[in-house]
């Protein structure tokens, strides 16, 4: 029944044979084909290209009579908006069109044409240079988008939310696809090279033509879009997207010029913007256990704290990180403000020998992104560092800047020793009591009812007795999901034995469980806004002064937090990472950059080295600053 449906939206022969009459599809033609020669041009000698592809089994694949009727209306929409310019056309050899060797293509060209002239010819490309060769399979997307265009229903489950979601996701899939340039090249270098030297024919005069058309598909322009670095919204394009190309000569200089329009948009090639501020938002590297209780049958032993103690950073490895920045209160005139003190919680939630290897090991793998920004004569007020209260997160950025600044372990390059910035009141650690950990999963019942299904809540309440058993958690008392996942991290880290009866299976399952419960409870606006607007104020107001007054700030900004910290500031700004809970040394940078002609200032978001987005500006990796700040105001007037 399908099939017969869309059947019935192909044009009937009479529209095709009315297309046929009025364009021909040719290999090369060199007849005159002027207004004024009675010879019809059709009769004159061409060579016959090869036959066009269907683009798929057919019927699917196929321009539809919508299709047709669209495109012919863009024609004409075209002659209304250069109807000066067309006038002057009295020689239809001033018109060139090229297709790829795919039907619907071909018969685009021709509605166009209709649209446009009453009769002209269609050069088709039969090594079909304008189509992208990546295969990409269209699954999803392109069956809803066929579906919605003719009135179909969606599959059930599937409604006009979800199909706008795909459409974003899938359109940021392509354009990460193309805007990796070895794999553009490879897969479109042959209709950027066409294109380029049809143009570049222009002011050289060997381009006569006055108009020119390229049929094309979707993942051309993509390509095509991706390969001149056009700032083109970041979507798939509909049917019958546009790219125009309008050439102008200065009449006094003889010089040509190109204005670009994206579906009557004028867009601009690739923004001149340079790197003003990098700002790192970083968690710790690897600690010893923080939440050592997590049941009767699981307790501290000697053994074990003895174990943990083996584990922390060496008096050695804490010289070096002191020798690399000093610690200070809110300025240097002010002593730092250290708590819990390490003494008083050793050996447990204290950064470990690994920890101090793996962050310095960060900081060089940000050196080799960053290094040539920060040149070679690095001063102390270049660098701005903010730093959680805890030792974990200080000695954690110290060791960053170690391994930025330093060549080898030993061996200092000439920086300063920098300053480690610590506040009296702990605006990067979410504030709120340690106590939530262990009932985040009553805080956030109502959404586990209404978002988790019955088999999902079934499958965790049978893991739920079952860790009880193993650890010795009461009925009556919570079982806290964070931590026993922070305990079994821990042990896997350190090749530490899980408690008996808990495997790695089980682990990953408490694993993915608990990040769900924190995402739910870091989401929500009001507790998010409580426990951490201190944060997002200081992470907004830091690139705010860099916006305001760039000459004066620093060039390169840490700031050391905790887990936690980066699922609210994430919640906070709508920044979507997907499932997952930021590991040891997880860093979310917001990239500062101003576009050199218009000194507007943007900001690239990254997460642990990708691209990721903020709400609302998904289809360009620089969002502006104004978006970002309003994401950022947004939250924090949230009434409590």
């Amino acid at each position: 029944p399908e099939t017969d449906f869309w059947v019935s939206q192909l044009a009937d022969l009479s529209v095709i044979g009315a297309l046929n009459s009025g364009s021909r599809v040719v290999d090369y033609h060199d007849g005159d084909c002027g207004s004024n020669n009675s010879q019809n041009c059709f009769n004159q000698g061409f060579t016959v290209p090869p036959p066009p592809q269907q683009g798929g089994r057919w019927p699917c694949g196929q321009l539809t009579a919508k299709g047709i009727a669209m495109m012919r209306l863009k024609g004409q929409l075209i002659r209304e908006k250069y109807c000066n310019f067309i006038s002057d056309i009295d020689n239809v050899t001033q018109v060139h069109v090229q297709s790829t060797n795919i039907r619907r293509t071909i018969r685009s060209a021709q509605s166009l044409l209709a649209g446009l002239f009453p009769e002209h010819f269609v050069n088709v490309d039969a090594d079909n240079q304008l189509s992208s060769s990546g295969e990409l399979l269209p699954a999803i997307r392109e069956v809803l988008v066929c579906h919605q265009a003719h009135g179909l229903a969606f599959p059930d489950g599937l409604d006009r939310q979800l199909f706008a979601q795909i459409c974003d996701y899938d359109a940021w899939l392509w354009h990460q696809l193309y805007g990796k340039m070895e794999f553009c090249r490879a897969s479109f270098s042959a209709g950027v090279q066409r294109i380029y030297t049809y143009l570049s024919g222009i002011p050289e005069g060997t381009t006569t033509h006055k108009l020119s058309l390229f049929s094309a598909h979707d993942n051309s322009l993509v390509a095509f879009a991706n390969a001149l670095q056009l700032q083109v919204p970041r979507v798939i394009p509909p049917y019958g997207a546009m790219l125009i190309f309008e050439v102008f000569r200065h009449r006094v200089t003889g010089e040509f010029y190109l204005k670009t329009l994206f579906e009557d948009d004028e867009v601009t090639f690739a923004r001149d913007l340079t790197l003003r501020h990098v700002l790192i938002f970083h968690r710790h590297g690897d600690r010893t256990p923080v939440l050592t209780s997590i049941g009767s049958k699981v307790q501290q032993t000697h053994e074990e704290t003895d174990f943990w103690a083996s584990k922390v950073a060496t008096p050695e490895q804490i010289e070096l990180l002191q020798q690399t920045a000093k610690t200070i209160g809110a300025d240097p005139s002010q002593p730092p403000t250290i708590r819990p003190s390490k003494e008083s919680q050793f050996p447990y939630g204290l950064l470990t020998q690994k920890g101090v290897e793996h962050m310095t090991a960060k900081g060089r793998k940000f050196r080799e992104r960053y290094g040539d920004f920060m040149g070679g004569n690095v001063k102390t007020e270049d660098v701005h560092v903010l730093s959680s209260s805890v030792p974990r997160t200080i000695e954690s950025v110290q060791s960053l800047l170690r391994g930025f600044f330093y060549e080898g372990q030993n061996t200092q390059i000439k920086v300063p020793q920098f300053y480690v910035h610590t506040y009296t009141h702990n605006v990067l650690a979410p504030n709120h009591p340690l106590q939530v950990f262990n009932e985040i999963e009553l805080i956030v019942h109502d959404d586990v009812v209404s978002l988790r299904s019955k088999i999902e809540r079934g499958a965790m309440e049978k893991l739920s007795l079952h860790l009880r058993e193993c650890l010795g958690v009461p009925e009556d008392q919570p079982l806290s999901w964070t931590a026993v996942r922070d305990a079994l991290t821990c042990r896997e880290a350190h090749d530490w034995p899980f408690p008996e009866g808990v495997d790695q299976k089980i682990f990953e399952q408490v694993t993915v469980y608990d990040t769900w419960l924190w995402q739910r409870l870091y989401h929500r606006k009001g507790f998010c806004h409580g426990a951490f607007k201190d944060g997002v104020k200081e992470i907004y107001a830091y690139l705010k002064s860099v916006v305001n007054n760039q000459k004066e700030v620093a060039k390169l900004s840490f700031f050391s937090a905790h887990d936690n910290s980066i699922v609210a500031l994430l919640g906070a700004l709508q920044i979507d990472v997907g499932a997952q809970l930021p590991e040891y040394g997880t860093a979310v940078t917001f990239e500062v950059h101003e576009d050199v002609a218009t000194h507007e200032f943007y900001i690239k978001p990254l997460y642990e080295g990708e691209v990721v987005s903020f709400v609302g500006h998904h289809n360009d990796p620089f969002c502006p600053f104004s978006h970002f700040e309003s994401l950022a105001l947004e939250f924090l007037t949230v009434k409590a």
